[in-house]
């Protein structure tokens, strides 16, 4: 979602029907929805849009959550780190542990 209310990433022709078909659901449903994207915080986001598609819901509550840094930096890590884990390549060290990874000079 965050990706495709980015006014400069191009999202799939397919997205917003899917999606919009789904909130239409939800809400005939009278279900909840909650929505968490660390990518909605980019300055590109469109908002308006964002407002629009949580209309029907007339009780909304926006929680913003902030992670400590050393926290984002684990999770950055790690996120580096799943190619290589997919490759079952960690045994060879190609990839460093968090420590050198933290200490790496370029």
């Amino acid at each position: 979602l965050a990706w495709c209310l980015d006014k400069h990433k191009p999202c799939e022709d397919k997205f917003w029907p899917v999606f919009n078909s789904f909130l239409q659901s939800t809400v005939d449903k009278g279900q909840n929805l909650i929505i968490s994207a660390e990518l909605l915080d980019g300055k590109h986001i469109d908002i308006a849009t964002l407002r629009q598609l949580v209309a029907p819901w007339k009780n909304r509550r926006i929680i913003v959550v902030y992670r400590r840094f050393y926290e984002w930096l684990f999770s950055f890590y790690n996120e580096k780190q799943k190619p290589a884990i997919e490759k079952n390549s960690l045994e060879s060290d190609e990839f460093p542990s968090f420590v050198e990874w933290c200490t790496i000079k370029q």
